[in-house]
């Protein structure tokens, strides 16, 4: 038997987004559609999650220096303390993938959400920075979830040429966190000290848990026989290990992300440590960064669409591939106004990299809608949670790795000499997804 449901017209576009599995539709199967409208409030609500990480990451990396006074340590510690969170970050979206395409999306955001409150209220009670530590390694756990499951319920309710739009427009609620997280840690550390930066992450997270337990539907609808698939916790690294249109983007991004997240770091260090500025100050001077992200991700998502439906799924890619280029040059130009004398130059260098920044801001998040959907294209609906936990464990390695090398370095060698030799890196490893694009290019001439 079949699965039979009279339709009118208004429900084409319905049937269109929903998460249907079409072949071998059994008849238990319940067939789950939603409008668009709908559609972009279930986005909405479940993009909330996206505000926590960055938001507790730009809070913490603004404050550092409070924090390293504060608990009595030293600049190794708490770069320890951030590269941790992000190692461990990078590491546990494997397990949240599965968990997601095995047991539901919101079961597992709700577990993830839960334990990321726990997590942050005992970061504010550490009186050690060894606790901290090892409370920011649970938080990093955790953090790793919320993209990964939001990611699985884009591709349940977005057909493909709506999803560039839709993903770019779910991570500007990230990008909110990187707008506001510097500004508001940077005053709440100045009035009440920097552990009520984890108390305003707790609170906020509260909320966040609310609303998507109360307003966010299961989306995740799977055959019998698609429902045993899921189960294989170790399908992504085959995903990974086969499938090239899947590891070079992912690498090509993961690469430049870091890049960027170098650039993120050593901006309030060397803002604080060479320049002298408050916190307070070094929050408000990333804010033209996050506006500049959030019309790179909107204009990046529907640019991505647009060429999706003209070129097929290598035309996102293409879009995002040239944003990844121009990140690569924004963030090693970052590193020229460093050379200059801070007596001297206080607000040339301010500018200049407030303007490189802001560029480099706007390319990475122009990159994400266009790279993301084509990689998510490469498997099936009931494998994007996966999917997108690959690019996540790729990119948060080489944040590891990138910020790690530089806290190493970063007292004894100029910024500019770590961003050329990280820029360098990130665009070596650009090149064999540029060869990917210039073979569909000559596919698309041959077959014209």
């Amino acid at each position: 038997k079949k699965v039979t449901k009279e339709i009118d017209e208004d429900e084409v576009e319905l049937l269109e987004t929903s998460n249907t599995y079409s072949k071998n539709t059994d008849v238990n199967l319940k067939v789950k559609s939603y409008t668009m409208k709908q559609c972009w409030t279930i986005l909405c609500v479940a993009s909330l999650a996206q505000i926590l990480v960055p938001l507790t990451n730009t809070m913490f990396i603004t404050v550092s220096a409070s924090i390293r006074e504060g608990l009595n340590t030293t600049d190794f510690y708490i770069t320890l303390a951030l590269s941790g969170f992000n190692l461990i970050m990078g590491l546990s979206p494997p397990l949240f993938g599965w968990s997601s395409d095995s047991f539901g999306r919101k079961l597992t955001m709700i577990t993830i959400l839960l334990l990321y409150l726990g997590s942050s209220l005992m970061c504010s009670g550490a009186f050690l920075v060894g606790l901290l530590i090892a409370f920011r390694l649970i938080q990093g756990f955790a953090a790793g979830g919320p993209m990964i499951v939001l990611t699985g319920i884009l591709a349940d309710i977005f057909p493909p040429n709506k999803r560039g739009t839709a993903i770019a427009i779910a991570s500007l609620f990230g990008v909110i966190g990187v707008i506001i997280g510097p500004t508001i840690g940077g005053i709440l550390t100045d009035v009440f000290g920097w552990r009520s930066i984890f108390y305003f992450v707790v609170i906020l997270n509260g909320i966040v848990l609310v609303c998507i337990l109360f307003f966010v539907p299961e989306t995740l609808t799977q055959n019998p026989s698609d429902s045993k698939k899921s189960y294989n916790v170790f399908k992504f690294w085959k995903v990974l290990v086969i499938n090239k249109y899947i590891i070079l983007p992912s690498l090509a991004r993961g690469a430049t992300f870091a890049l960027l997240y170098i650039g993120s770091w050593e901006i309030p260090k060397k803002y604080a440590d060479d320049l002298s500025l408050d916190d307070w100050m070094i929050g408000v001077l990333s804010i033209p960064n996050g506006i500049a992200c959030v019309f790179g991700s909107i204009l990046g998502g529907k640019i991505a669409d647009k060429y999706q439906k003209k070129y097929g799924k290598d035309g996102s890619l293409v879009t995002g591939y040239i944003a990844l280029l121009v990140t690569i040059v924004a963030i090693f130009s970052i590193g020229l106004p460093f050379l200059l004398d801070p007596e001297n130059y206080k607000i040339l260098i301010i500018i200049s990299v407030t303007i490189s920044y802001s560029i480099g801001g706007f390319a990475i998040m122009f990159s994400r809608g266009g790279i993301v959907n084509f990689v998510l294209q490469q498997v099936e609906k009931n494998q994007t949670s996966s999917c997108q936990s690959i690019i996540t464990l790729i990119q948060y390695i080489f944040v590891m790795i990138f910020l790690t090398g530089a806290s190493l370095v970063i007292n004894h060698v100029n910024v500019f000499y770590i961003n050329m030799v990280a820029s360098f890196i990130a665009f070596i490893l650009c090149l064999p997804t540029g060869y990917l694009i210039f073979k569909a290019y000559k596919r698309y001439k041959a077959e014209m």
